[in-house]
């Protein structure tokens, strides 16, 4: 799945480049978030920040919860087949 940018160069999508509308759990307003693709059945890796009140958050969410469906959830579902790392990254903390 690639696209062309205006010079005519191919353009790759990764799992860090999903975005969704989400509802801060704060103050109700509505931000875009990043979301990457996790697991079967699928899930959402939601990181943010809210620009209104301050609130970063990271949590896993349900597709389902966030409304994702049709084509969001075919384009998250390819990136789990393109990026199977993204499904369990290492989650070990280096120093």
């Amino acid at each position: 799945m690639s696209n062309r940018n205006q010079s005519g160069s191919p353009v790759r999508l990764k799992p860090s480049d999903l975005r969704i509308r989400h509802q801060c759990t704060k103050c109700d307003r509505w931000h875009t978030a990043h979301a990457i693709p996790w697991g079967e059945p699928l899930a959402l890796l939601v990181t943010g920040y809210c620009p209104h009140c301050g609130a970063s958050y990271l949590s896993l969410r349900q597709a389902s919860e966030e409304g994702i469906g049709g084509a969001a959830s075919d384009l998250a579902r390819h990136f789990l087949q393109i990026a199977p790392g993204a499904e369990q990254p290492d989650m070990t903390t280096r120093h």
